[in-house]
């Protein structure tokens, strides 16, 4: 990468960008990643209405992001031609979804964690609506197993770098398949 000129893509990023999937080569050439022969992607989405963990998994690569709505709305339109199917976290298919309250706990917590969980699962609806009339073939998943630390997910899936629980909940809607 001697004497090479890294410019940045229109999002800001000077090495790969998931929205227009702008990057490098090993020998530091600017690249777009549709130049190269890509296998198709599936997508993991933990709903949240700030910003939803997103994780893409390729045949033989992971990564995780945070999208806002309109954020996740550009990233799947750009690759939507390589996308095979999403998978979205879907708590609202829980019997008990938005029972939040626990012994010695105060009315007003339990009231605004419920709050909380029926936001993001009304994004999530919108975002299985946006993922359908891009007709991309989506999977709904019930979350059943426990959130995971860092350290046993870096564990699971050998990921070194830092993640947040979204991004980890994401990643686990796709890992392994």
């Amino acid at each position: 990468m001697k004497n090479k000129v890294l410019v940045k893509c229109s999002h800001g990023y000077d090495v790969a960008c998931l929205f227009c999937g702008f990057g490098q080569d090993e020998q530091g050439n600017r690249i777009y990643h549709a130049n190269y022969k890509s296998d198709q992607i599936i997508i993991g989405i933990d709903p949240d209405l700030e910003k939803s963990g997103v994780a893409v998994r390729w045949a033989d690569a992971l990564s995780l992001n945070n999208f806002t709505f309109i954020e996740l709305k550009d990233f799947l339109e750009g690759k939507q031609p390589v996308i095979k199917k999403a998978v979205v976290e879907a708590g609202w298919l829980n019997q008990k979804a938005n029972f939040h309250y626990q012994p010695n706990q105060k009315k007003a917590v339990g009231e605004n964690i419920a709050k909380k969980v029926g936001e993001n699962h009304a994004t999530g609806k919108l975002i299985v609506q946006l993922i359908e009339s891009m007709g991309i073939p989506v999977q709904l998943i019930k979350p059943t197993r426990s959130k995971l630390n860092s350290k046993d997910f870096n564990r699971i899936t050998g990921w070194m770098k830092p993640s947040n629980q979204e991004q980890r909940d994401a990643a686990m809607l796709v890992w392994g398949i």
